[in-house]
C-alpha cells in the first residue's frame, strides 16, 4: 500500500494571513497538539519581515520555545524563508527543514519577495546551497505554479526552470503551489504531465489552497501521476497575504479522508488532529469562523 505523506502547515500558512495574532505560547501549544497527530512534518513559522507579516513576528521566539519543548524530536519541523536574511535566522534554530518559495510569475514575485523572478531564483539557489551545506533539508516551493492574480496562467516552462534549479542544488523536494486555490484537476494534470519528462514524481509535492472546493480532485489527479507528498493545514485556514483572492489551505482532515478513499496509508491520527483543530478554532475565535 502506498503512503500519502502529509506536511502540516497550519502554524505557518494557516496563521500568516490572520489579523488576530496568537501569542507565542498558543502557537507552541498548537505545534505540540499537531505533533501528537503525527504528520510526516510540521511547518512551524516563517522567518520574514515582522512589519510585513505581523502574525509571524515571533518566529525566533517560537523556534526557541519549540527547541526546549519536551516533545521536541518526535516530528521533523520546518521554517520558511524568502531570502538570505531569513536564512540566517533559520540557521540559528534547530529546525530540520528549510522551505523556500520562488514565484513562477513576475507580478507575484515582486509582491511577495520584492524581487523579480530572475533575482528571486538566483537568491533562492544561494540559500539552498548554504542550507544544504549546513546539513538542513530543503523544500523548494514554486508559488503560483498554476494561476496568478497578477499575471494569469503561469508558464509551465518557468515552473520547470525553477524546479530544476532547486533539485540541481540538492533540494529534497519541489512543491508545486496552487496559491490561489482555484486550479482545476485537469490543469494540475497538465502541469505534472509537462514536468514528468524531467522531474520524477517522487521528488514533487503539492501545496493546495481550496478557494472553490476543487483541491480534492487535484489531489486525486496528482496521486494518479505518482505524487505522494501533500501540504495541508489543520482547520483549512490561512492564505497568502500577497495574493489577492487566495483561499484557505486544503484541510488536513479532508486530506486524510482522501487518503482513505485512495486506498493509501496515512500516519495522521484523526483524534489528536480534531483536538488540534478545536484548539486552533477556539484560539482564533470568531475570526476563523468568519473565514470558514
Amino acid at each position: 500500500m502506498s503512503k500519502l505523506h502529509v506536511h502540516e502547515v497550519a502554524p505557518r500558512d494557516g496563521l500568516q494571513a490572520e489579523t488576530q495574532v496568537l501569542p507565542t505560547g498558543s502557537k507552541l501549544r498548537l505545534v505540540e497538539l499537531l505533533a501528537r497527530s503525527q504528520p510526516d512534518s510540521i511547518e512551524v513559522t516563517a522567518f520574514v519581515r515582522p512589519d510585513m507579516v505581523a502574525s509571524l513576528a515571533d518566529a525566533d521566539a517560537l523556534a526557541e520555545a519549540v527547541a526546549a519543548a519536551p516533545w521536541r524530536g518526535e516530528i521533523p519541523l520546518a521554517g520558511l524563508v524568502l531570502n538570505r536574511r531569513g536564512l540566517g535566522r533559520f540557521l540559528a534554530t534547530d529546525l530540520e527543514i528549510l522551505t523556500i518559495p520562488v514565484s513562477a510569475t513576475e507580478g507575484h514575485s515582486r509582491a511577495n519577495s520584492g524581487m523579480g523572478m530572475a533575482e528571486a531564483l538566483e537568491e533562492a539557489v544561494d540559500v539552498v546551497k548554504d542550507a544544504r551545506a549546513a546539513g538542513r533539508k530543503v523544500r523548494g516551493v514554486v508559488s503560483m505554479a498554476l494561476q496568478c492574480p497578477f499575471d494569469g496562467v503561469a508558464d509551465p516552462l518557468r515552473v520547470e526552470e525553477i524546479a530544476q534549479a532547486f533539485l540541481g542544488e540538492g533540494a529534497e523536494r519541489v512543491v508545486l503551489a496552487d496559491t490561489l486555490g482555484n486550479a482545476r484537476a485537469d490543469e494540475v494534470a497538465r502541469l505534472l504531465d509537462h514536468l514528468g519528462g524531467g522531474v520524477a514524481p517522487e521528488r514533487l509535492g503539492l501545496h493546495l489552497h481550496d478557494n472553490e472546493g476543487l483541491a480534492g480532485d487535484s489531489v486525486r489527479a496528482a496521486w494518479e501521476r505518482g505524487v505522494r507528498h501533500f501540504d495541508s493545514a489543520a482547520g483549512g485556514g490561512g492564505g497568502c497575504p500577497f495574493a489577492p483572492g487566495a483561499g484557505g489551505n486544503l484541510s488536513t482532515s479532508v486530506l486524510v479522508g482522501l487518503a482513505r478513499d485512495l486506498g493509501a496509508s496515512c500516519g495522521v491520527k484523526e483524534g489528536p488532529l480534531r483536538v488540534a483543530e478545536s484548539f486552533l478554532a477556539e484560539a482564533l475565535g470568531p475570526t476563523m469562523a468568519d473565514d470558514a
